[in-house]
């Protein structure tokens, strides 16, 4: 069964199969959801306070699952549940309760005013606990938090609501990804990609593992976030320091999230139903110039830089908005149904949905389609088995990475099409119309062509499908009573195939070379076995909970790349064959195993003093046999202080816990699977005109490497109080992760530069802040707040060879891994400043940068630590409102210190003596009635060399790095829910509608597309605001 079952998910899914698993799947788990009995009964009951005040819009939820109703103005409720059913009543400011309906059909419930933090329970990894017991550093959110704001992709979901958790998105393009650390990097940029990321960059590359987060969802390793829908989550949880990722070991240096989908609970079919609906606009994009500014800030009478069709279309007013003809208003929907039920021993649940998300260019879309079906059946009374599966498709349609940046360069002065040339010319004339298009839209600029030619699918495709499945199955068997074993077995297969067209009428072929066409097909697969045995004891004043783990781990990357050009008609990438000239043709594959060992205790003595030690030992097929095995060891402790009476006759705190940890993992994705082999490539030789073909070493192979392995310390304080409503958690964190793989130099006479070695060492540490508040709570009205806080310190410790920088890879020991190394700008030159401005060869109205070392020279000795991409800090801030049946809430989230070198304002947007194209008119130019000292004239340029940085002395390079500050009001919604009369007439048990707008307003000083990712406009979209309305409604 293994093997059938490895086979199944190392296969290459085709669309046409991948619709065949879907299916079945589906009608497999609603044929078993077919045997289940049902028992309902109608439950009802009042719920007030301590008071006995009715409390209304309390939820009322049938345990893992989504069915629920909430409390009347009255207090009153009605649901239906079974008998062995759990139901959760919780409102903002009150403890949850969880009651067994048992057979009762009438429950009157009071509710206890305070936080509930302490009773939730929190996943550890191979285990729970509640938040009471916990030792170490694990965020948690749930469903409701998830879903409030609509994400697409559940990373979203993160940004902002754990502290620690740093989530930035790639680019502006639908579907895109996000890239996530956890408490910072925890290595330096590899040397080579070790293994294919779970996203693809704005280039349409892999992203490297090597500092991305383990992801495990259902106890599948290695699963991609991004590609569960977030309806279809219960909770995630994120495992931050060592101590807690110390159970995966070798995997877990980088933190580990923990994704749990829903599931089915005892009772009838119950079916939810949450859907929206929506449109996207363009908002806070930088200003460019018109027409008539363009002609008035470059023209010259000396020159002739305008054709005749231009001045017509100046004269008569006609300004050409590109970016306005290659966007569109954008549609946005999400519909999500799912089916839970079952009896008391066995329970299941199905969900199906499908997104549509269009992009702000045309023709550019992601749409995805997904299926979550899980069940669960008590076969007998020590016998417990699961099977869960996840299935997505998906598909980005992107278009021209050309597209956006060829709509903000392009002239405002241009014409779109060919017939409304007045005047031709001849690039024109030579191309002829295009669909009715103007080719060089009138303008006498070989570099730019008309980009709705370029946005055109028929002209250019940019296209990528996924199809992905993950399974999970266990049994779980009670030996003795509190003792069980538990044996998993659990794949995931990702399949990625990206197509890109170049037709001849794109700006890669000018309109005169033939097509050009490429495919990339990407697959990773692996498969996990798990047996876990655990126990639970209580002896007196006692309490044990112990888990050992046997693991074993394979993991298959396959990758395959085929270019060819002059292809002889549109026949996208799906005809190669036909190319005239091959161009590239490229195969990989790696392969990697792990196998582990694992023991954790949890151990506590009269319920205040906390202990946890667990121990994992990996095995890694990446290293040769002597280094193979690695031991990783944690330690946490914790006290209880509010169950200590000094503590307790203060009435100060309902909870207060003070908690310290060491742990140390590994970083198996640093390391190539062959990175301790030598490898060889094929060369090419000529006797006398015969060709001839050889081999040679590419590299040194390296026995010696050993893992890279981290270090942590933390410490912890968990607290609530009694009379306010407050309660949170403040991490301080160490953490130096040592034997860095990096390039180490070697001796010319072994005939290679370097050899891959461990050499380096980082250190990452910080303070993080989680508060939790209920403001105001009356029988009417609620409010209730979340702050997050993170400030991480990141640097370099050591590099090789005992050097203290290397400039070349931009890393300074005692710096940020992340460390900006160039010129300082220091203003522009003024009026008055002539003589000054002279000895470096420059007038005023260029840029002035700093003379670090006096001697009347700017070159490379002139350059200096700037600052860092790693923020100095994020923050937060999430606020809901309820009243009566309306509910209100609102996120923002700030971002401060991190430094970038502005991509918007190094293309073309900056150069602004580029008469050739257009820019943007938001920047302060210097004139000499205008004295700015923040950039420069366009009549003098920006000053001495125009050479690049690494060649030294370029001043714009200076003027680029900014600090991309910014405070976005990520979403702000406003629903109702109807009451239960409504619910009772329509026949259904939750009826919540509700309008929401996305990404209003965004507050920063950098002129960009989006301070987020440092947009530039090559491969990206355009910014914008979302507006949608949704349902929630459960029958």
């Amino acid at each position: 069964m293994t093997k059938l079952i490895k086979s199944f998910l190392s296969s290459n899914i085709t669309e046409a199969n991948f619709h065949y698993y879907l299916k079945n799947t589906f009608f497999l788990t609603l044929i078993l959801s077919c045997f289940v009995g049902f028992s309902q009964q109608n439950i009802t009951g009042t719920i007030v306070d301590e008071d006995g005040v009715p409390l209304p819009g309390v939820n009322v939820v049938v345990k893992g699952t989504s069915t629920g109703v909430s409390s009347d103005f009255d207090g009153n409720y009605t649901i239906d549940a079974v008998l062995s059913d759990t139901l959760i009543f919780s409102f903002i400011g009150f403890l949850d309760q969880e009651v067994i309906v048992g057979n009762n059909t009438n429950l009157n419930i009071t509710l206890e005013a305070g936080l509930d933090e302490l009773e939730e329970v929190v996943v550890t990894g191979y285990g729970s606990v509640k938040k009471r017991d916990l030792t170490g550093a694990i965020g948690q959110i749930k469903t409701e938090v998830i879903n409030r704001a609509n994400p697409i992709e559940a990373a979203q979901a993160l940004q902002g609501q754990i502290a620690g958790v740093n989530v930035n998105r790639l680019s502006g393009r639908p579907g895109e990804g996000f890239r996530i650390n956890i408490r910072g990097l925890n290595s330096l940029e590899p040397t080579t990609i070790s293994g294919f990321g779970s996203e693809l960059d704005r280039f349409n590359n892999p992203v490297p593992r090597k500092s991305q987060p383990l992801v495990v969802v259902n106890g599948v390793i290695g699963a991609n976030l991004n590609e569960i829908n977030p309806n279809d989550i219960e909770t995630i949880d994120v495992l931050k320091d060592a101590s807690s990722t110390a159970v995966y070991g070798a995997r877990g240096a980088n933190g580990v999230i923990i994704v749990t989908t829903k599931k089915g609970s005892a009772g009838k079919a119950s079916v939810s139903y949450n859907a929206y609906y929506g449109i996207k606009t363009k908002n806070h994009l930088p200003e460019l110039f018109d027409s008539q500014t363009h002609y008035e800030m470059y023209n010259r009478p000396d020159q002739v830089r305008y054709n005749d069709q231009e001045l017509y279309n100046i004269e008569n007013g006609i300004t050409t908005d590109w970016i306005d003809l290659v966007s569109q208003n954008a549609l946005q929907q999400n519909h999500t149904i799912s089916v839970s039920g079952g009896s008391d021993s066995t329970q299941y649940n199905v969900s199906a949905s499908m997104l549509e998300e269009e992009g702000m260019v045309k023709h550019t879309v992601f749409d995805r389609l997904s299926l979550n079906a899980s069940i669960e059946s008590q076969v007998s009374d020590r016998v417990k088995v699961g099977f869960t599966s996840y299935v997505t498709l998906s598909e980005n349609a992107w278009g021209s990475l050309e597209t956006i940046r060829g709509a903000t360069r392009n002239r405002p002065t241009g014409t779109v099409y060919f017939n409304d040339i007045i005047y031709p010319n001849k690039l024109d004339t030579n191309i002829g119309p295009v669909d009715g298009l103007a080719f060089f839209a009138g303008v006498n600029n070989s570099k730019n062509i008309n980009p709705l030619v370029e946005v055109n699918p028929k002209n250019f495709e940019n296209n990528i499908k996924t199809n992905s499945m993950l399974i999970s199955a266990f049994l779980d068997y009670e030996l003795a009573n509190g003792l069980n074993f538990r044996t998993q077995y659990s794949g995931y297969t990702q399949n990625r195939r990206t197509g890109e067209y170049a037709g001849q009428y794109t700006k890669t072929n000018q309109g005169s070379k033939a097509a050009r066409a490429q495919t990339d097909n990407y697959k990773t697969s692996n498969h996990t076995i798990d047996n876990t045995l655990t126990y639970n004891g209580v002896f007196g004043d006692h309490a044990i909970n112990a888990t050992a783990l046997l693991s074993v781990f394979e993991q298959s990357d396959e990758y395959m790349e085929i270019t060819v050009n002059d292809l002889p008609y549109r026949s996208l990438w799906h005809n190669l064959g036909t190319g005239a000239t091959p161009q590239s043709f490229n195969t990989d594959l790696k392969e990697s195993a792990i196998v582990s060992y694992m023991g954790r205790v949890n151990y506590t003595f009269k319920d205040k003093y906390l202990f946890t030690f667990t121990g994992r030992y990996d095995g890694a097929s990446q290293l040769s046999d002597t280094n193979r095995w690695a031991f990783f060891p944690s330690a946490a402790i914790g006290w209880r202080l509010s169950e200590e009476s000094f503590i307790q006759d203060l009435g100060v705190f309902n909870n207060l816990k003070v908690r310290t940890s060491y742990g140390e993992v590994g970083n198996t994705d640093a390391i190539s699977p062959y990175a301790t082999q030598a490898n060889i490539s094929q060369t090419y030789y000529d006797f006398n005109g015969s060709s001839a073909f050889g081999y040679n070493i590419n590299n040194l192979a390296n026995q010696g490497l050993v893992w890279e392995r981290s270090k942590e310390l933390n410490f912890g304080l968990d607290f609530s109080l009694s009379d306010i409503k407050i309660s949170g958690t403040i991490e301080y964190y160490k953490r130096n992760t040592v034997d860095l793989i990096l390039d180490d130099k070697v001796p010319g006479s072994t005939g290679f530069s370097d050899v891959v070695n461990n050499v380096g060492e980082i250190q990452n540490s910080g303070i993080e802040v989680a508060l939790n508040s209920v403001n105001l709570s009356t029988n009417d009205f609620q409010w209730q707040t979340n702050l997050t806080f993170t400030s991480n310190n990141d640097k370099v410790v050591k590099l090789a060879g005992g050097l203290t920088e290397d400039i070349g890879n931009r890393r300074f020991v005692g710096e940020s891994v992340r460390a900006h190394y160039s010129y300082k700008f220091d203003g522009i030159w003024q009026l008055g400043e002539e003589v000054d401005a002279a000895v470096f060869g420059q007038v005023p109205g260029q840029v002035k940068v700093r003379d670090l070392n006096g001697d009347n020279k700017i070159n490379a000795d002139d350059r200096m630590i700037l600052g860092s991409e790693t923020p100095d800090w994020t923050a937060g801030l999430r606020n809901q409102f309820s009243y009566k049946n309306f509910d209100f809430s609102f996120f923002m989230f700030t971002r401060r210190g991190a430094m970038f070198s502005n991509e918007y304002l190094n293309g073309t947007m900056g150069k602004i003596t580029d008469h050739k194209s257009n820019h943007t008119s938001e920047v302060d130019i210097w004139s000499e009635d205008n004295p700015s000292n923040t950039y420069y004239s366009h009549l003098t340029g920006a000053g001495l060399s125009n050479k690049n940085e690494k060649k030294g002395g370029n001043t714009r390079v200076a003027l680029s790095y900014q600090n991309f500050d910014f405070v976005r009001i990520s979403d702000i919604t406003l629903g109702y829910n109807f009451p239960n009369p409504v619910l009772d007439e329509l026949g259904v048990s939750r009826f919540r509608i509700y309008g929401q707008v996305q990404n209003p307003f965004i507050f920063t000083d950098v002129v960009t597309l989006d301070p987020e990712y440092n947009s530039g406009t090559y491969a990206d979209g355009l910014p914008s605001s979302t507006f949608l309305i949704g349902v929630n409604l459960n029958f």
